[in-house]
């Protein structure tokens, strides 16, 4: 007589496997909290505002901003901050880590671009410097002129790049009281004499010698 072994199984309960569902549910929300909690650096932008750079040795200064995938500001360690422009001759950029901003200096007139780097992410702007240099007259005033006789005085501006500056501000003058110029530039001839009728705008200047007579 063949005596049988039964070989019984322990068989989970279910409320042991609904316990087991329920952590590996909660481990997988877990792990994604986390991410969502720490996203990724996106984007970075140059933000600030950018005056018109008219005067050599003007400064100004932009922050840099970094954000996530989702738009929000993205704060982390060691961003590793690098800045630098198109053109050095035209302006120069310093960054800082801390304050995550850069300051800027003109040197020169003409395009330039603006570049940062953090988390190896690049962000970029463009700006124009236009340095008053150069002030011509669209027609020469008369080196002789009678008392009485008026003239208007038109000239163009130009920066140090050879580029005509639009509507730059302009500043008339006399050096001697033998002529009166007026805020736009008109000239009268007051009395007899020598002087020059100076034109300024910014660090330009120019001087056109008159004779009264």
């Amino acid at each position: 007589m063949h005596s049988e072994v039964f070989v019984v199984h322990p068989v989970a309960s279910s409320r042991s496997v609904l316990s087991a569902t329920v952590v590996a549910v909660v481990a997988v929300a877990a792990l994604g909290i986390a991410a969502c909690s720490n996203p990724e650096p996106a984007t970075v932008e140059l933000t600030g505002h950018l005056p018109k750079f008219n005067e050599k040795g003007q400064t100004a200064k932009l922050q840099v901003s970094v954000k996530d995938k989702r738009g929000k500001p993205f704060v982390g360690r060691n961003p590793e901050l690098l800045v630098n422009t198109s053109n050095a001759k035209v302006m120069l950029a310093e960054g800082d880590d801390e304050s995550m901003s850069i300051k800027l200096k003109a040197t020169g007139s003409g395009p330039v671009t603006i570049e940062a780097t953090a988390y190896g992410i690049k962000g970029s702007r463009k700006t124009d410097v236009q340095i008053p240099t150069v002030i011509e007259a669209k027609k020469a005033p008369p080196k002789r002129m009678r008392v009485g006789k008026k003239f208007k005085l038109e000239v163009v501006v130009k920066d140090d790049a050879g580029r005509v500056i639009d509507k730059p501000k302009l500043k008339f003058d006399q050096d001697e009281p033998c002529v009166l110029v007026d805020r736009d530039g008109t000239i009268e001839a007051g009395a007899v004499g020598e002087c020059n009728v100076i034109v300024k705008s910014r660090g330009a200047t120019a001087r056109f010698p008159i004779d009264v007579r």
